[in-house]
């Protein structure tokens, strides 16, 4: 469980370095493109908080679903060991 928590923080930072640098180099390009400044980078950092936060929550709820279906699967084993060893008991 511990791993998976830690999985999933590295996934969400990785997300979000990924798509912070990704609106950055392709703001600075379209400046230099467009000879505009900085201001298509500064429009396309702001822009990028959003899609950042949205990729963070589908991780998250991704990496949700997986631990609960671990769970599910923990306690369907821990049942049959329990059924198992009250066999056990009884003969």
């Amino acid at each position: 469980m511990i791993n998976m928590a830690s999985q999933v923080g590295c996934m969400m930072s990785g997300a979000a370095v990924l798509v912070i640098g990704l609106a950055f180099g392709a703001g600075y390009l379209l400046d230099r493109l467009f000879d505009t400044g900085n201001i298509l980078t500064i429009i396309f950092l702001v822009g990028s908080f959003p899609v950042t936060l949205f990729a963070m929550i589908q991780i998250g709820l991704r990496m949700q679903m997986r631990m609960q279906k671990q769970l599910d699967v923990m306690k369907k084993q821990a049942q049959k060991e329990q059924l198992a060893q009250e066999e056990e008991k009884q003969t």
